[in-house]
């Protein structure tokens, strides 16, 4: 468990943990816009490395961290298991519980648009939550279902597909609506 870090295109991996809890299960990495700042987050938080992963510091403590994503602006997102997500508008100085979620909810992913970064995705142990202002307020865009990781078609800009327990899901206005397919 922990960091891995590559600086040949992916050939080889080296461990970069200086700093995160040698017990701790690293769930989910993210790199800010301009490339400074990486998160990682765990079951003792996020950590937060402004190095490229050679140091880390606590930024978030004490959060069983399952999702983190990083926007423009400082805007970073944490999904919790049990803690709904939380929010930072300052690179992880601080945070706040995002939105209108609730706090219990098992949050398994966080996707931010890379065209329009005021849009983002949950997936929840509940169903696929949107958020068009940064994480300030969500609504429900796929209801009723513990949803996965959503992914973005490739080939096709706007289109999103994401699995449940009922099934296979698909998007093609970037996350308001979905259909099982």
């Amino acid at each position: 468990t922990g960091v891995f870090k590559s600086t040949d295109s992916g050939a080889t991996w080296k461990p970069a943990n200086a700093g995160i809890n040698p017990n701790s299960r690293v769930r989910g990495v993210a790199v800010a816009r301009d490339g400074k700042a990486v998160f990682a987050g765990s079951g003792d938080g996020v950590y937060l490395s402004m190095d490229g992963g050679t140091s880390w510091t606590v930024a978030l403590p004490k959060k069983d961290v399952h999702s983190v994503a990083a926007g423009p602006d400082g805007l970073v997102l944490a999904g919790t298991n049990g803690d709904g997500v939380l929010r930072s508008a300052d690179g992880g100085t601080s945070w706040s519980i995002a939105g209108d979620l609730g706090s219990s909810l098992y949050v398994s992913a966080i996707l931010v648009d890379p065209a329009e970064p005021s849009r983002v995705l949950v997936a929840t142990d509940i169903g696929v939550k949107l958020s068009t202002d940064g994480g300030t307020s969500f609504t429900g865009a796929l209801e009723g279902d513990a949803v996965s990781t959503p992914v973005r078609d490739p080939l096709r800009a706007g289109t999103l597909f994401a699995s449940g327990r009922g099934g296979l899901y698909r998007s093609d206005d970037r996350g308001s609506s979905w259909l099982r397919t």
